[in-house]
């Protein structure tokens, strides 16, 4: 089968071994219609943020109309912070954003309803088409995808064994305020939590299975604080007389010092496994601990930002002719093309059983673009440096 859209006139042949099969105008204007009807449907994904609200009103009518309203403002917020550098997300603080214009659809749950009380969970969906438009509009640089929700694991390996760090809780839960664009839980800190460890043979995979079985979540961050013993710097080994202490009272000058912490991502795709060496040992403190995370975290956003920031830059026109395989195809690759965050629009130009030609407004330089095409793995030869601008014909 070969199809080819030209200025004038647009041809279709079915060749067989002994035939050719033209199929009447009308065939032909409903068949290509088709096409570009599935190509249209092409739908980037949106953002869903979900929001718990407790409000109140005169009537129980007001107040869902009022947690409704509150929460949309705040799932936008958050959804802002989540996506936006920080010295982006300042900026957005002088610019009037209506979260209603992104807003697509939500959803209610576990709605509970007295005379003047309104409380429920809803989840928000915005936009994302909309929202990069906005982003760029606005000249912000931002992700191009949330860093996913994940459980946070703070362990001890001392002597081989393996136990939760409570301590570290509150250093992380500080954490989480100091970067916005972080989501994560924490554990419970039960006995629940510490029957985890009871089979000290676990491979760091099992164990990450079973946390995840209990908390409901595909994402985890391990860390693991790797300790030693060694003499209090007031301890003596010795008495006056010159005799030796005690085991016990030894034992008790004993202190535990941080030699190294271990990070251990998993089904986080764009964080990497670290090993956070110290220079020196440190004694194993709260204000140790949040010296050093306090230099990790940022190395793991770091990590994102390699993979997911997208810098704004004016658009640029591109001809590109990509393989394809039927019909079909076609429309899983521009299916793919169109939730690319920095395409802004496509247009066939033609196209065969084989391949395709698009023109494409790519908001990035032509090496960004065909980065972005070979992560995809799609087939693609390049066939001009730029275009002038579309007319018609546009998906």
């Amino acid at each position: 089968m070969k199809l080819k859209l030209s200025a004038n006139t647009f041809i279709c042949e079915v060749r067989m071994k002994k035939a050719v099969i033209r199929l009447s105008k009308k065939a032909k204007a409903a068949f290509f219609s088709c096409a570009l009807l599935l190509l249209a449907l092409s739908v980037s994904a949106d953002y869903q943020m979900q929001i718990s609200v407790d409000s109140q009103g005169v009537s129980a009518q007001q107040a869902k109309e009022q947690g409704i309203t509150l929460g949309k403002k705040r799932a936008f917020d958050t959804l802002l912070s989540r996506l936006l550098p920080n010295s982006e997300l300042e900026k957005t603080k002088q610019i009037a954003v209506d979260p209603e214009k992104f807003l697509v659809t939500y959803h209610l749950a576990q709605e509970r309803v007295s005379s003047t009380r309104y409380r429920a969970d809803i989840s928000y969906q915005f936009d994302s088409k909309r929202l990069y438009s906005f982003f760029h509009m606005n000249q912000l640089s931002y992700l191009d995808a949330m860093i996913p929700r994940f459980i946070v694991l703070p362990l001890i390996r001392h002597e081989n064994q393996l136990k939760f760090y409570w301590p570290a809780l509150d250093i992380l839960r500080e954490i989480e305020v100091r970067y916005p664009l972080l989501d994560f839980l924490l554990p419970l800190g039960d006995l629940n939590d510490d029957h985890l460890f009871d089979d000290q043979a676990q491979t760091a995979q099992s164990l990450f299975g079973n946390l995840n079985n209990r908390y409901g979540l595909s994402s985890t961050l391990i860390i693991i604080f790797d300790v030693s013993k060694t003499l209090g710097r007031h301890s003596h080994p010795h008495n006056e007389e010159g005799d030796f202490k005690d085991q016990k009272n030894t034992a008790e000058q004993e202190e535990l010092i941080l030699n190294r912490i271990v990070i251990k991502p998993f089904g986080l795709m764009d964080f990497e496994s670290l090993v956070y060496q110290l220079r020196a040992p440190d004694p194993l403190t709260i204000d140790v601990i949040k010296q050093h995370l306090g230099k990790i975290f940022p190395m793991l956003i770091g990590n994102w930002f390699d993979n997911h920031l997208v810098k704004v830059t004016a658009p640029g026109n591109f001809l590109y002719e990509i393989k394809i395989d039927g019909l079909k195809s076609m429309t899983v690759q521009t299916d793919v093309l169109e939730k690319m965050p920095r395409m802004d629009q496509i247009q066939l130009k033609e196209f065969d059983e084989k391949n395709m030609v698009v023109a494409l407004i790519y908001r990035g330089d032509r090496q960004d673009l065909e980065r972005e095409l070979a992560a995809k793995n799609i087939l693609f030869k390049a066939l001009n440096q730029s275009l002038p601008a579309f007319e018609g014909n546009e998906i």
